[in-house]
């Protein structure tokens, strides 16, 4: 197999640009070659985070390369979403200081451990009690199970079938009455609580990401007690008529931060009601268009 060359066509401070075109002509590389412009990457990282009201979380899997991930932080992405353990071993090497989120619904118990005790990842997603339970028992030690929780679940929500070109309706996600119960399950044990979804890769139609929205809300709304159930169902009500200007005023009234991952898109959200409770709210936003949102109380 050919090894693939990797160029960085404009290293980062360089003001010139070559063309690719100029770089293959001068190279004549017989293998594929990869260019890279790590300021370009920068720069659109740093545009996206100056206005996404929140913070900005990129999903890792979409392109693990170091220089990738270090042009992100130059950028100012501090969150990174991660798939898999050996995407969290990584970034966590190159970019000490940043905060992971082990978001793929389904991980093998060794993954859970050695994430949270060897990597320090709290933040983890689920779609069964089945997942809840691996990491409640991978990731609380029985001495401390009464000590204040350090956990931030997600719970992935099954949507109805959309017209993303790749749909991914049937593969995670736990129905929306399967969910409710989740997340009353899961709420003495999280210090974040969230509801996350994914409309599918390429998704023309941008009303699922509001019928998601508002979908996630109700959920926050059915499960909490009744006597907290009228500040849920203001927040759902807010949630279905979603936008960025929406946004802003979710996270200036209702003290809501949003959190979301540039790819083709990823959000995650927090708040703190007045009581003090941990709220969160986000969605999935990215270059293309935003595919896996969250929301989080």
């Amino acid at each position: 197999m050919a090894k693939v060359r990797l160029v960085s066509a404009r290293p980062l401070g360089r003001a010139n640009l070559p063309m690719v075109d100029g770089v293959v002509a001068a190279m004549r590389p017989a293998d594929p070659l990869l260019c890279l412009r790590p300021a370009a990457i920068a720069g659109a990282a740093r545009r996206f985070v100056d206005r996404f009201p929140g913070d900005v979380l990129y999903a890792v899997k979409c392109n693990p390369e170091p220089r990738v991930l270090r042009a992100l932080w130059a950028g100012g992405v501090r969150h990174f979403d991660c798939a898999s353990l050996a995407e969290v071993g990584l970034v966590r090497k190159l970019l000490p200081a940043a905060e992971l989120h082990f978001m793929h619904p389904v991980k093998s118990r060794p993954a859970i451990r050695e994430a949270f005790h060897r990597y320090g990842v709290t933040d983890f997603a689920l779609d069964s009690a089945d997942e809840l339970a691996k990491i409640l028992q991978e990731t609380v030690p029985v001495g401390l199970v009464g000590d204040p929780p350090t956990l931030g679940l997600f719970l992935r929500l099954a949507l109805p079938k959309g017209a993303a070109v790749y749909d991914l309706s049937g593969k995670f996600g736990a129905p929306f009455e399967e969910a409710v119960d989740l997340l009353r399950a899961a709420r003495p044990h999280a210090a974040r609580l969230g509801v996350s979804f994914h409309v599918g890769s390429q998704c023309l139609d941008p009303g699922a990401y509001a019928r998601a929205m508002a979908l996630a809300g109700q959920a926050i709304a059915l499960r909490g007690r009744r006597r907290h159930r009228r500040c849920r169902r203001r927040l759902s009500r807010r949630l279905s008529r979603y936008d960025t200007a929406a946004a802003r005023r979710l996270h200036r009234r209702d003290r809501v931060r949003f959190v979301c991952s540039p790819r083709e898109g990823r959000a995650v959200g927090r708040a703190r009601s007045g009581a003090g409770r941990r709220r969160r709210v986000g969605r999935r936003a990215g270059a293309a268009a935003p595919r896996r949102h969250a929301l989080c109380q």
